[in-house]
């Protein structure tokens, strides 16, 4: 009986040993990651991965690209005229107010301007010579601003290197400028009321029997009031500290959102029949356009790599 109850303490002072020392490992451990992980008063900047997932997509998919695991953009391009508020993964920042809660704001800023040009017949060489090949160019340019801030709060859950981390806030787009002009090299004269015109050019249309003008054909295309976009969002994800300060991260959003166009105009070209003389004028397009959307669309980078001071 004696040696039983030998066995049993030494089995209940090991068992203790092996606690302590365990939770002494863990303490340990946790005091270790203590000094990687995101403290009160730190700043944290984190930019998304795109560039690494273009590139490993190509790598892998004989070139594919895996942007996709970067969100699609808050407006999709199908919306109203085709603008698109891009993703939010410029510059991406927050401010630790304790170890787990922490304020985040998101700047994003997209501009574009891209020129296609297009060979037409010179009518003027034409008429001047019934055999001419010359030609002149057609141009259509795309120009594209966009802005868009989110900003909102996070809280942290875990005490090791790997944290959870849940989120809400408001976000706010527009198109500032989204205009599609088009340039012709054959002039509208009395002669040449409905010159050549490169008809494939994107977007180009033209305009029939308006105010004396039989055919006209469009200068600029554009929301003169812009496309906006407000909207309210839940994130959840996760932070793996692979070294002191820095983190790699991925993220999930569901959005809350409303997007409106006020109005389109379109600013076109002709010859008045009526007056004889060559004429520019102002057409509304389109009235107020808009709608709601509930969806897990991105308003930062799903995946990115983060970086506390």
């Amino acid at each position: 009986m004696k040696k039983l109850s030998c066995i049993l303490i030494v089995a209940a002072l090991a068992a203790t040993m092996f606690a302590t020392n365990a939770t002494a490992q863990q303490e340990k451990s946790d005091s270790k990651y203590a000094e990687w992980l995101p403290s009160k008063g730190d700043f944290q900047i984190g930019f998304g991965l795109n560039p690494l997932t273009k590139y490993v997509g190509r790598m892998l998919t004989a070139g594919n690209d895996l942007d996709d695991l970067n969100g699609d953009p808050i407006l999709d391009d199908f919306t109203f005229s085709g603008a698109a508020v891009q993703p939010l993964i410029s510059v991406m920042g927050s401010y630790m107010l304790t170890d787990r809660f922490s304020v985040r704001a998101n700047i994003g800023v997209d501009y574009s301007c891209i020129n296609r040009r297009y060979m037409v017949q010179d009518d003027l060489a034409l008429f001047l010579d019934p055999m001419s090949k010359a030609y002149v160019a057609d141009m259509a340019r795309a120009q594209r601003l966009n802005l868009s801030i989110s900003g909102g709060v996070e809280y942290r859950i875990g005490k090791r290197n790997i944290q959870g981390i849940f989120g809400a806030g408001l976000v706010y787009g527009v198109n500032v400028m989204e205009r599609n002009s088009y340039f012709y090299g054959n002039a509208i004269t009395e002669a040449n009321q409905a010159p050549t015109v490169a008809g494939d050019m994107p977007g180009y249309t033209t305009i029939a029997g308006y105010e004396y003008i039989p055919e006209a054909r469009v200068l600029r295309q554009y929301a003169d009031k812009g496309t906006h976009y407000v909207g309210v969002y839940g994130s959840a994800g996760v932070e793996w500290f692979v070294a002191p300060k820095v983190s790699l991260g991925a993220n999930v959003n569901c959005l809350f959102d409303y997007a409106f166009q006020p109005s389109h105009m379109i600013e076109a070209e002709g010859w008045n029949v009526q007056t004889m003389k060559y004429e520019k004028f102002y057409k509304k397009a389109d009235l107020l356009q808009d709608g709601f959307f509930f969806n897990t669309d991105n308003i930062g980078a799903n995946l990115t790599i983060n970086f506390y001071f």
